[in-house]
């Protein structure tokens, strides 16, 4: 199964510039560059083994007072903005597919009327799939499909209320994820206290080769409490159940890899047999640089340009897959990696900057207000800043 993960900044529909007859035009060159930029991480740039079979979207912004594990209502910036990704999906006319949303399920309470302090922002995680390549299997089931070996989500007592009933939307589907979670010994986790984003779990089951059965649990944790909540997620039940062929466990964990000392907030994960699947032999990292602080070059001690992703990318390690498969560790990844579009890397990803950085460093040569000024025009790395400060991931597990 292909698995893109992305943290897409405060994702709402403003970030989808659908454009009617974007798709008439023969020259990518003259798409508006976001859709470009879209079109080309969730395209796969039309690639077989980039094509993703499933797509989940961090920090998409629910409206507040939706309450923890009930679905956004259907005027809700997620419930708008998730199906304008749909609709988006859909233009790109990616060969047979057939682009439907997992039912989302807000992932932290909200915000009662009269907190003094602050509170985290209110979430869900997005999750299309292409129904030609897979099919959703819960791992719950919506009330009215309720089974004796798998508990309803909650905390609704009938069917799926507008617009997730619709089946143009979510399919004839009963099924629905899970956002509430407890350990081996049966407590509730929070991730790590009731205010914090919890993981939003999804079974998918492939609808080829063997039919595999892949638990997904995608996350953003809170960044001032991410340490707490990756151990967390570590003790969840349900990713050690025996039945799924693969468990994944993705997104923005918000606990920096670089740094040695905030590694161990991993080891309850590692320790259950999930390995990470990017390391910094895969990326430098998967976090830009704010656009005033970014630049198209270094400059050495020897007062020369050296083209170099630390010009524009921060030292945020923060995005992963952790993987492992029915009865060990992961062995079978195809791909796992970073998606830069910067450099149009790794391949068959293109640059989607109308300049390329070996062009910007000579220009900065010449003039580096210019060069510099260039860089962060919208064209070039504008951008792909204006849609995230994420690198989007994704992952190829055979």
């Amino acid at each position: 199964m292909k698995v893109l993960v992305w943290n897409i900044q405060k994702f709402t529909a403003s970030k989808v510039p659908i454009n009617d007859d974007h798709r008439k035009r023969t020259r990518v060159s003259e798409m508006p560059a976001i859709a470009n930029y879209l079109e080309m991480v969730f395209s796969g740039n039309y690639r077989s083994n980039n094509r993703p079979d499933v797509i989940a979207l961090l920090e998409v912004i629910d409206n507040r007072g939706t309450g923890l594990g009930k679905t956004p209502t259907d005027d809700s910036l997620a419930t708008i903005g998730l199906i304008t990704l749909q609709q988006f999906m859909t233009s790109l006319n990616i060969r047979d597919a057939v682009w439907l949303i997992a039912p989302p399920l807000k992932c932290n309470p909200p915000k009662p009327p009269l907190h003094p302090g602050r509170w985290p922002q209110e979430e869900v995680v997005g999750v299309l799939y292409d129904s030609n390549k897979v099919s959703f299997e819960g791992p719950n089931y919506w009330v009215n499909g309720a089974s004796a070996t798998q508990l309803p989500a909650v905390p609704y007592d009938a069917s799926y209320p507008a617009p997730w009933n619709n089946a143009a939307i979510t399919g004839p589907t009963a099924r629905a994820g899970k956002v509430m979670f407890t350990d081996s010994t049966n407590n509730a986790l929070n991730f790590p206290n009731q205010n914090n984003r919890r993981p939003f779990m999804v079974d998918f089951r492939e609808r080829y080769g063997a039919r595999r059965l892949v638990r997904c649990a995608f996350l953003h944790t809170s960044p001032s409490t991410c340490k707490q909540a990756t151990v967390e997620i570590g003790k969840i039940s349900a990713i050690s159940d025996a039945t799924p062929d693969i468990t994944i466990v993705a997104g923005d964990y918000n606990v920096n890899l670089r740094v040695e000392r905030d590694r161990a907030a991993y080891q309850e994960l590692t320790t259950r047999n999930f390995n990470n699947q990017l390391t910094m032999l895969n990326t430098y990292s998967t976090h830009y640089k704010k656009l005033e602080s970014a630049t198209p070059v270094v400059l050495t001690r020897s007062d020369k340009y050296l083209v170099d992703k630390s010009s524009y990318q921060d030292k945020y390690f923060i995005d992963n897959f952790y993987v492992r498969v029915k009865g060990g560790v992961a062995t079978n990844v195809r791909v796992a990696t970073a998606i830069d579009m910067v450099m149009g890397v790794p391949d068959p990803y293109l640059r989607t900057m109308e300049d390329s950085l070996e062009d910007l460093k000579e220009i900065s040569e010449e003039d580096i207000t210019r060069g510099f000024l260039l860089f962060k025009d919208d064209d070039n790395f504008g951008h792909i800043r204006a849609t995230s400060d994420h690198l989007p991931i994704f992952l190829n597990i055979d």
